[in-house]
């Protein structure tokens, strides 16, 4: 039974991510229709599944619409309003998680993310925000949970423990920090994704520019604040052994990225579809086929990815 139901949600999020790109594109009213529906379709196999916490959200949901259908004659406008606006988060979502869980399985994303850890202090700030937001510009959220595991293990053999802890805050602080100053500009981001979505008038084009000085303050602040509070060693600076390989070592996900951004900007210019609307059909594509291109290595890509995460 549980299989069959993880099974039947599976096909559910597959169908969903189908019927919004349709929407975004605008191909057809039959996908306009069922969109609100395949949502609550979704919602009623996914609340079985999660904790007593969560389906305490479809709880209130259930209350304020009955709420709204007692006080308003259109109620079910609204209502399917907003499992459209649910469905093209859910979308939205589904998509960058695609692309995550390839990324995170491709030993070169972990090698790149290996050399950005190792870096020596006077380069780490530079590179671990920076870095980061590439990370964060591929992998999302992800960035921060696969950044942050190989910096804590990059500090795992320092034996001095006032060294080993100011390290590894210095480094997760770098991170985050790079992370989040993706947020106010990055199409993939979930901000600018459900802005641009809920509310009339934007565009990502409008917020770009604004959104990169935000990201840009936000940096150079983490920089200054990461400076001022530099803790100072009690005894003589360690030499640190040079990270293993070299800036090369970014250009896969250099070149993902630019894959990534080419295609997207050229689809936007010559459809004038919005851009979160390509991404929903751009980052499946590219998932699916680094999905098919790792298959087909076989042994040997499962191989290079133990080692790279054994390293």
């Amino acid at each position: 039974m549980r299989q069959a139901l993880s099974n039947a949600t599976g096909v559910g999020l597959l169908l969903l991510v189908a019927v919004t790109i349709l929407v975004e594109w605008h191909h057809g009213g039959a996908a306009v229709a069922a969109q609100p529906y395949v949502a609550l379709a979704l919602v009623v196999l996914l609340t079985p599944q999660v904790r007593r916490g969560r389906q305490a959200f479809v709880a209130v949901a259930m209350l304020l619409t009955g709420v709204l259908a007692l006080r308003a004659p259109d109620w079910t406008t609204a209502v399917r309003a907003g499992l459209s606006n649910a469905a093209f988060i859910c979308a939205f979502f589904c998509a960058l998680a695609g692309l995550r869980s390839v990324a995170e399985r491709a030993p070169a994303i972990r090698r790149a993310g290996r050399f950005l850890a190792e870096q020596p202090p006077g380069r780490r700030y530079i590179a671990l925000p920076f870095g980061g937001q590439v990370f964060a510009l591929v992998l999302n959220y992800g960035a921060i949970a696969l950044l942050g595991a190989l910096a804590t293990h990059s500090t795992d053999a320092e034996p001095d423990p006032f060294l080993r802890r100011h390290r590894s805050r210095r480094m997760l602080l770098a991170i985050q920090r790079g992370f989040t100053s993706v947020l106010p500009w990055s199409p993939m981001s979930f901000a600018v994704a459900i802005t641009t979505a809920l509310i009339p008038g934007t565009s990502w084009g409008a917020i770009l520019v604004p959104g990169l000085v935000t990201g840009l303050l936000m940096t150079g602040t983490g920089w200054a604040l990461d400076t001022a509070f530099r803790p100072k060693l009690p005894g003589p600076r360690p030499v640190l052994a040079s990270p293993e390989g070299s800036w090369r070592s970014m250009s896969p996900l250099l070149t993902l990225l630019a894959v990534l951004v080419a295609s997207v900007a050229t689809l936007h210019l010559a459809t004038g579809i919005r851009v979160v609307g390509i991404v929903l059909l751009v980052v499946p594509a590219i998932a699916v086929l680094w999905a098919w291109l790792q298959a087909r290595g076989g042994a040997s890509a499962d191989g290079e990815g133990t080692h790279a995460v054994g390293a």
